[in-house]
């Protein structure tokens, strides 16, 4: 990911977590606010965590922290997609009270 790249994401609205160690990226997050008429709705995109970082608590801060932001923002909810096969995601997710949807996503590439 490029430093353009980075700013261009800061630049849309979406606030990005970065977890290091030292000078090395070893984690990241993305709150995304969306303001709608009726409600406020956050979506938690990108949990990422280095394979070799993984299992030190680094996605449940960034979580935690997530979930602060999306609070300040006065989100009614926080939604958020995993794959089906991203167990140990899951139970990071659930530990927090996030309950999996019976929901169809679709998608347009555009």
């Amino acid at each position: 990911m490029t430093a353009e790249y980075i700013q261009r994401i800061i630049d849309s609205g979406t606030q990005m977590l970065v977890a290091r160690a030292g000078d090395r990226i070893v984690g990241t997050a993305c709150l995304v606010v969306a303001v709608h008429p009726r409600r406020i709705k956050g979506w938690v995109e990108d949990v990422i965590v280095d394979e070799s970082f993984r299992g030190k608590g680094i996605a449940q801060e960034m979580m935690r922290k997530i979930i602060d932001m999306a609070r300040e923002h006065d989100c009614d909810n926080l939604n958020l997609t995993s794959k089906p096969r991203r167990a140990s995601a899951h139970s990071v997710y659930e530990s927090f009270g996030f309950q999996k949807r019976d929901v169809n996503v679709y998608r347009l590439s555009l």
